[in-house]
């Protein structure tokens, strides 16, 4: 009992020596077409919510109309390309690799 509690006090103190570890380290994977695949849908949902502040902002009267259609045009041609990539890329991922899949939004439909 007392060699796996120093077990456990050394790995804890290995930890606390190696300190926090970046954020950008915890969220990516094995692989870079897996990283990449992460980075399209973050960046599509960043997208996602620029286009909706958007719109509160037009409804609101701080954007006018032009400005919206103009910025919310660009935005969606981005993101249209961002999808198709994500797709194609999870078109080309190996059937088991079932846990990267992205769904479409359900208002896509």
């Amino acid at each position: 009992m007392r060699g796996v509690v120093d077990a456990g006090a050394r790995n804890v103190a290995e930890l606390r020596r190696k300190g926090d570890p970046e954020v950008d380290e915890l969220v990516c994977s094995t692989t870079i077409v897996h990283n990449q695949l992460i980075n399209l849908v973050a960046e599509d949902n960043a997208i996602e919510d620029t286009i909706y502040h958007l719109h509160r902002a037009l409804n609101s009267g701080r954007m006018d109309l032009e400005k919206f259609i103009r910025t919310a045009r660009a935005l969606a041609e981005e993101q249209f390309m961002k999808r198709a990539l994500i797709e194609k890329i999870q078109a080309g991922l190996p059937p088991g690799d079932s846990d990267m899949r992205w769904t479409t939004p359900a208002e896509w439909s």
